[in-house]
Formats: C-alpha cells, sequence, structure tokens
C-alpha cells in the first residue's frame, strides 16, 4: 500500500460522491502518495464506487470505508484487519471488471 496513507473523513447526510474521490487523488499526486481512505459515514456513490476502481487499475488505491465499516470495528474489528479486507477487495474489484472499466 506505500508508506504514506492519506485520510479524509465525511459526517454528512448524504452519500459522499465521485468529487471527493477526485479531490482526494489530487492531492496524493501532490503528496506523491500511492493510497487513500476516505471514510463517510453514509456511504458512497456508484459513481465514486466506480471511480475507486478505475483509480485503482492506474495504481492509485482509495479504500472507501462507510458507516458499517465503522460499525465492524465498534465491533471489536481491529482497524488494520479492516483496511487489509478493503484492500483485498478492490484487488479482486480490478480482477473482476477490468475488461468493463475502459
Amino acid at each position: 500500500m506505500g508508506t504514506i496513507l492519506l485520510v479524509e473523513c465525511k459526517n454528512r447526510a448524504k452519500i459522499t460522491g465521485v468529487t471527493v474521490l477526485r479531490n482526494l487523488s489530487f492531492v496524493m499526486d501532490a503528496k506523491g502518495c500511492r493510497t487513500g481512505l476516505i471514510v463517510s459515514m453514509s456511504g458512497f456513490s456508484k459513481v465514486a464506487v466506480e471511480q475507486s476502481i478505475r483509480l485503482a487499475c492506474q495504481g492509485k488505491s482509495i479504500l472507501l470505508i462507510d458507516g458499517d465499516d465503522l460499525s465492524d470495528i465498534a465491533g471489536g474489528i481491529h482497524p488494520s484487519t479492516l483496511v487489509k479486507r478493503k484492500h483485498c477487495t478492490l484487488q479482486k474489484e480490478i480482477e473482476d471488471n477490468l475488461g468493463q472499466l475502459y
């Protein structure tokens, strides 16, 4: 995943859209970072999830953590376990959808 991990948190009533991912992607480029994490209590739009997969195909991982994931942490799952699980899921999405993304 890299040595630098940028994190952005959103606590809004609306789901988090693709603009937040694009903005974090620009910051990651400026910082030379390949991995980011966005925490959104209300979840993510379909377009944001798709953009996360597209960016991962380009070597930039932005992991999406929602309210259910935070509940898992509160329930006892270690945060590093959750992040590893999310990273593995993103890698599987790349493999499963590579031909459909472009």
